[in-house]
């Protein structure tokens, strides 16, 4: 899956889901998109980076059964 996220110069770009935990610990992106809209990293609420994601899947139904 890929996430769009805005570098520290304004451009915007997309990468791949598990990239995004070093980019925001690197200082490389200031925001990135959710569902709900832009998250502004340092002042929006997001997980830490060594924090296991604990909540319920909400992609499941997006997953195909055999």
């Amino acid at each position: 899956m890929f996430i769009t996220v805005m570098y520290r110069n304004g451009k915007i770009g997309m990468v791949e889901d598990n990239q995004l935990n070093h980019l925001i610990h690197s200082h490389k992106i200031i925001k990135f998109m959710r569902m709900e809209g832009w998250v502004t990293i340092g002042s929006d609420s997001i997980r830490k980076f060594d924090e296991e994601y604990k909540s319920p899947e909400k992609r499941q139904g997006l997953k195909k059964t055999k």
